[in-house]
């Protein structure tokens, strides 16, 4: 240990850098659709900006970056999407010890990523989930998707996030497509209480959901919901405070994963292609 630096103040220093930084727990799914060569994301968390997590590759895949959210490892694991590499080949790079190091008292580092990582260009997922993360943490994968969370309510969040993917429920009988699949698993993981830091009638404090075509520019996606967190914005300690209060408290209608299922539902129906999801 540096000389000078107590037990004490290393703890504070830690808390502090926690405090600052972004996307600390979510629940995510990233997914491929290879019959339309589509890619996507769906997240939520109990802080703001949510979207922090998410990486487009269009036509390739995507990736979520999330616990304590690494955007460098983000752009870069979409990066070498793009260039179709495997979901593996780009968890090696962006947590090998070369391109994010832990830090010396192990307050952000590899150890403290999680990764989701879906491809259209061969083997299909992979995810990662470092020693750090807080628990509940952990992920689940099935053929082109991973579901990953940490900081969650328990192993129920992504299970059920998994099984809503694969089996959405449907409509009328019509097909489910990617953006309807990705709704209806962030749904699930919310009805099975999402971040645990939120009471039970919240989950989340923003939520969205992304799916780009293979002709989107990364930055610009067909689909593109976001339900934002809803505070102060200056002032970082009437923030966090707020931010903590508002985690404490609320009603199912302020539910941010809720309102995204509507305007979800309601966007389909204008593009006059209704979601199979019922409402």
């Amino acid at each position: 240990m540096p000389h000078g630096l107590a037990p004490t103040h290393i703890a504070v220093i830690g808390l502090l850098l926690l405090l600052a930084a972004p996307a600390r727990a979510t629940w995510s799914i990233v997914a491929v659709d290879p019959a339309t060569r589509q890619a996507g994301i769906a997240g939520a968390s109990c802080i703001e900006g949510t979207t922090i997590i998410a990486g487009l590759a269009p036509g390739h895949g995507a990736i979520a970056a999330q616990s304590l959210a690494n955007v460098d490892g983000r752009d870069r694991g979409a990066a070498l999407l793009t260039e179709g590499r495997s979901p593996i080949e780009v968890l090696n790079e962006i947590t090998s010890e070369e391109f994010d190091p832990d830090h010396w008292i192990r307050i952000t580092g590899r150890s403290w990523r999680q990764y989701g990582v879906a491809s259209l260009d061969g083997p299909s997922q992979a995810a990662y989930t470092g020693d750090e993360a807080i628990a509940w943490k952990g992920s689940m994968e099935s053929s082109g998707v991973v579901v990953a969370g940490n900081m969650l309510v328990g192993p129920d969040v992504v299970a059920r996030a998994l099984i809503a993917f694969e089996t959405p429920p449907a409509r009328g009988g019509c097909t489910p497509t990617l953006a309807d699949r990705l709704v209806a698993a962030l749904s699930a993981g919310a009805d099975a209480g999402g971040d645990k830091r939120c009471v039970a009638e919240l989950t989340a404090l923003s939520a969205f959901v992304v799916v780009a075509e293979p002709d989107d520019a990364p930055d610009s996606p067909s689909l593109r919901i976001v339900v934002p967190y809803e505070g102060p914005r200056e002032g970082s300690m009437t923030r966090q405070l707020w931010r903590f209060l508002r985690q404490k408290q609320g009603t199912a209608e302020e539910n941010p994963v809720r309102k995204l299922r509507d305007l979800y539902l309601s966007w389909s129906e204008r593009q006059g292609t209704p979601a199979c999801l019922e409402r």
